[in-house]
């Protein structure tokens, strides 16, 4: 009967023990899964202010700092197709140039053109993006190509 009473002790000391060590362990994955979670959504949305500030600082494309890559890493992170252009210009800064066509307009954005004096070379070669938006102003969709004139 002795023999039986310390069994039964051990298991619940046994039970308890293994319970709270399994816990920890629970706790302990689940903490560091959230940190790791965090840490890389801090380090993405860095990176996609430093994108931003570098699109934006690069406004007519003579520092040659913005790429198309750039671009569609803003929009998409951003998730702007579908916003409207206050959010869009929000993230990509003032367009150098407009269009209006039937099934809306067109925002451009100047990459990587000739200047002189930091203002384009209007004699030299421009490369630009063309962003489509629909009338009532929401952003189509990502470009698929840049323009070389």
């Amino acid at each position: 009967m002795f023999m039986l009473e310390k069994m039964g002790i051990f298991n619940i000391l046994f039970a308890t023990t293994l319970c709270t060590f399994v816990s920890c362990q629970t706790n302990k994955s689940r903490n560091s899964v959230v940190h790791i979670d965090s840490l890389v959504s801090y380090n993405t949305e860095t990176k996609i202010n430093m994108y931003e500030d570098i699109w934006k600082k690069d406004s007519c494309g003579c520092l040659k700092m913005r790429t198309a890559q750039m671009a569609d890493s803003i929009i998409i992170n951003n998730h702007l197709i579908g916003k409207d252009t206050l959010a869009f210009i929000a993230h990509m800064g003032k367009y150098n140039k407009k269009e209006n066509n039937q099934e809306g307009f067109i925002l451009i954005y100047y990459i990587k053109s000739t200047c002189l004096d930091g203002a384009i070379d209007d004699n030299a070669d421009k490369s630009w993006i063309r962003f489509s938006f629909t009338n009532d102003g929401k952003l189509k969709n990502i470009p698929e190509e840049i323009v070389i004139e």
